[in-house]
């Protein structure tokens, strides 16, 4: 089991490289992009441009044995981002860890999420149910023991 850090900022202390521009960048391709990257190739392409987009150009290149698909996929992606962005604050930026020393960021999107809203939860129904389909059990077993009362 482990923990995870929640934000709608695309800030988090310990990690200087992910800034509001490049947050920006990442919502946009999450946002326009990751819905369409159906097929595995596609996928690799777009989160390598992700982390091309966390680590800078100079840190992360795709090697010259890459897929063509995976690198075609990279490159198209690439072109629809140009210079577009998009808020930060339009997906839930997800940072596992574990004993606060390594972790994985993770974005998410859609209409589900709202960090300033717990989830709620209808309790009564479910437990209403249980409780007549309890009562529904002892009545038949009562029954068929020949129990009267």
């Amino acid at each position: 089991m482990y923990n995870a850090n929640y934000n709608n900022k695309a800030f988090f202390a310990d990690r200087p490289e992910l800034t509001e521009e490049n947050g920006a960048k990442i919502a946009w391709l999450i946002l326009n992009i990751a819905e369409t990257a159906v097929e595995k190739y596609q996928q690799a392409g777009l989160q390598a441009l992700i982390w091309e987009q966390v680590y800078g150009a100079t840190r992360f290149t795709l090697n010259t044995s890459t897929d063509d698909r995976i690198e075609t996929a990279y490159n198209e992606y690439s072109v629809a981002l140009g210079a577009n962005m998009a808020s930060v604050n339009n997906v839930l930026w997800i940072s596992p860890y574990r004993n606060a020393t390594s972790h994985q960021d993770l974005v998410a999107w859609g209409e589900g999420f709202n960090l300033r809203q717990s989830a709620s939860v209808p309790a009564p129904t479910p437990v209403l149910l249980l409780m007549l389909g309890l009562l529904g059990s002892a009545i038949v077993s009562r029954k068929r023991l020949g129990v009267n009362e």
